[in-house]
């Protein structure tokens, strides 16, 4: 993954549900960014190249949650994994599912809900480590 994140992005814009606010900013899919034949190392310094701070290495997180002060990245670098996006276990619509393969990385706005499950998946997360402001979302 270049350090300038050259490779064109997939956007996905979600509106808020009853119980998930979602962010205005679009989530973020790059495929196949990070290095050839990708492990925790070599994924952790691509990532940390690009001003995210390390935050956990991670099997799917099998809980819906988000993070009301913070961005968040995922780099995929083993297996696979699928994501629900923008959607809470009470909403009946909405929501986006993301796959996710071994050298892809997704970035996520404040704000999104996000839930993951996958067989043989690991990611590292990394999160910004500062707040973000409301009155830009």
């Amino acid at each position: 993954m270049a350090s300038s994140m050259s490779s064109q992005p997939e956007q996905y814009a979600l509106e808020p549900t009853t119980h998930v606010p979602n962010s205005t900013l679009p989530v973020l899919v790059y495929r196949s960014v990070l290095p050839p034949e990708p492990n925790k190392r070599n994924t952790r310094e691509a990532i940390e190249t690009n001003h995210w701070y390390h935050g956990g290495d991670w099997k799917a997180y099998k809980a819906h949650h988000f993070h009301s002060v913070t961005h968040e990245c995922y780099a995929v670098y083993r297996g696979r994994s699928t994501l629900l996006l923008g959607r809470g276990p009470l909403d009946e619509n909405g929501g986006l599912e993301v796959v996710l393969e071994a050298g892809d990385v997704i970035v996520l706005p404040v704000r999104y809900r996000d839930f993951a499950s996958a067989k043989n998946q690991r990611a590292i997360l990394q999160s910004l480590k500062q707040e973000v402001l409301y009155t830009t979302i």
